[in-house]
């Protein structure tokens, strides 16, 4: 916490290595210092955070075909956009629109059913 702290004591942006590494421990062969694939995911890290380009839009990994919700809970829609994207959800009848933060994340937490459809199909 204290890292987080200081950057935004002295406003500067923190970027995350922890996050896009941690699905891949095999590339830290050492459990410190990434292989070769783990500098090109720090090198794709680092120019997102610098120019705010992650992408494009795209709903995060933890949505999937078939997936099944629990009944009563609310849910949170989330994803990633390039920094400052305006993001807009449509869930049943209802629109909700926010901004994807300068790390490209963006979110939504609600109690209402979610509807997908495939635009490209």
């Amino acid at each position: 916490m204290a890292i987080e702290n200081v950057a935004r004591y002295t406003g500067v942006q923190l970027i995350d290595f922890h996050e896009p590494l941690y699905p891949y421990p095999f590339i830290l062969t050492d459990a410190v210092h990434p292989d070769p694939e783990g500098a090109f995911i720090m090198a794709q890290t680092v120019y997102s955070a610098i120019t705010g380009d992650y992408g494009g839009l795209k709903m995060s990994l933890l949505y999937t075909d078939n997936m099944v919700l629990q009944r009563d809970v609310p849910l949170t829609v989330q994803g990633i956009a390039n920094a400052g994207d305006r993001v807009t959800v449509s869930i049943a009848d209802r629109q909700m629109k926010t901004e994807a933060g300068l790390n490209g994340k963006w979110s939504f937490k609600g109690g209402w059913s979610l509807y997908l459809k495939d635009l490209n199909g």
